[in-house]
């Protein structure tokens, strides 16, 4: 029984998979790279998902900064909370939940787009 160490001219496993087949083509280190390079887009992407979702966040954070910066708006708005019915709270619950798909939906519109700019 032999091996590759006792016979140097028998390649090992390792060697003959990073080896190309005998007549076949290998990219070279440096065409790899061009070809990369020429996939590459120069500018950068713009996320518009973090700005979107950041936007929201802002928003957000402003209206409850409004709302606790006076006493008369912070009883008015529990006034409002407190004289919410299970109707009205339901029916807030689907508008948000409608904001947030109309949300998702236009973000994956401006994906939509810019891969087709990309491609």
């Amino acid at each position: 029984m032999s091996t590759s160490d006792e016979n140097p001219t028998l390649p090992t496993p390792a060697a003959e998979a990073t080896q190309a087949p005998e007549g076949a083509w290998a990219p070279s280190a440096v065409y790899t790279a061009n070809a990369y390079a020429a996939n590459v887009s120069t500018r950068p992407h713009v996320r518009w998902g973090g700005i979107v979702w950041g936007a929201i966040l802002v928003a957000i954070a402003g209206f409850v900064l409004f709302i606790v910066s006076s006493h008369e708006r912070q009883a008015a708005f529990d006034s409002w909370v407190a004289g919410l019915t299970p109707g009205g709270f339901w029916t807030l619950a689907v508008i948000a939940v409608g904001v947030f798909i109309l949300i998702l939906a236009l973000l994956a519109v401006v994906r939509s787009a810019q891969r087709k700019r990309r491609a």
